[in-house]
């Protein structure tokens, strides 16, 4: 476990998907997406979010992005 940890750390892998892969199947983009902004601080997340919701707008307006 002393490696395994760090090692995981990392490679910023999800530790489920080692784990409990059967749990995980269902992987998805957002689940590592949240893995992504659990790395980030509080003001990077702030402008993470910022440009998020920026760049949806510019898709949404030049209607590139199908979003349901």
């Amino acid at each position: 476990m002393e490696v395994l940890y760090p090692l995981i750390r990392a490679l910023n892998i999800d530790a489920n998907l080692i784990f409990y892969p059967e749990a995980c199947e269902h992987n998805t983009v957002l689940k590592q997406f949240q893995l992504f902004l659990s790395r980030c601080s509080t003001e990077e997340i702030q402008s993470l979010h910022q440009v998020c919701q920026t760049v949806l707008s510019v898709l949404k307006a030049r209607n590139t992005l199908d979003i349901k």
